[in-house]
């Protein structure tokens, strides 16, 4: 029903386009940006992998065309990182050969491009973010410190994320800050020190957020 309603949203708005001012143009091609990453969440999170490709990938399309009227490389980051996020799960459940990261890879990258001209809050979700992908093909030292690195650049931002600056939902915190360095340790294989992460992600995580906690059992 949920993708129903995302289907029917973004039709309706892309008929009443282009009979508007350009503010406005950018406007609505922000809001399809946005209702094609929903729809990319609940595919994603059904498994339907390649329908969540298919609105990945229109939500950047949505979203380039409102940058070039007004950038916004809050909505170009998040977008390319929504696409690359699922590749990269769709990698990681295939059970009869190895994931390939060369797509994942290339999108978070993108994310990164735009990030550092994003809000704090976007800047700093994406370091992290970047840390994590880049982590499961770090071979050399010299790509582990550049994860360990982006890492770390992810925590210097929190402090100044503001939760007005969250129009993309993507709830950047403590708690999610160290469940995700975490996850990152694991895939170098720095255990020690990723248990030590999850121990902060679990102090740093609300009683009102199960899902997360079951993610933290998990790794």
């Amino acid at each position: 029903a949920a993708l129903t309603e995302v289907k029917g949203a973004t039709e309706d708005i892309t008929l009443w386009i282009p009979n508007t001012r350009e503010l406005t143009q950018q406007r609505g091609l922000t809001l399809i940006s946005r209702y094609h990453q929903f729809g990319t969440s609940i595919a994603r999170d059904q498994q339907q992998y390649e329908l969540a490709i298919a609105h990945a990938d229109r939500a950047i399309a949505a979203a380039q065309e409102a940058h070039k009227i007004k950038p916004d490389s809050d909505l170009m980051a998040i977008a390319f990182r929504r696409r690359g996020l699922t590749s990269f799960q769709q990698e990681n459940t295939r059970i009869d050969q190895d994931g390939n990261y060369a797509d994942v890879i290339a999108f978070v990258d993108a994310a990164l491009s735009y990030a550092q001209s994003a809000t704090p809050h976007i800047n700093g979700f994406i370091c992290v973010e970047w840390g994590l992908i880049h982590a499961y093909t770090a071979k050399s030292e010299k790509e582990k410190t550049a994860v360990r690195r982006r890492l770390a650049d992810g925590y210097g931002y929190i402090s100044e994320c503001r939760e007005e600056d969250d129009l993309n939902f993507v709830q950047y915190n403590t708690g999610s800050y160290y469940l995700k360095c975490a996850e990152a340790l694991i895939a170098l294989g720095d255990y020690s020190e990723a248990l030590g992460q999850l121990e902060l992600a679990e102090e740093c995580t609300p009683l009102t957020f199960p899902r997360r906690f079951a993610y933290i059992d998990a790794l």
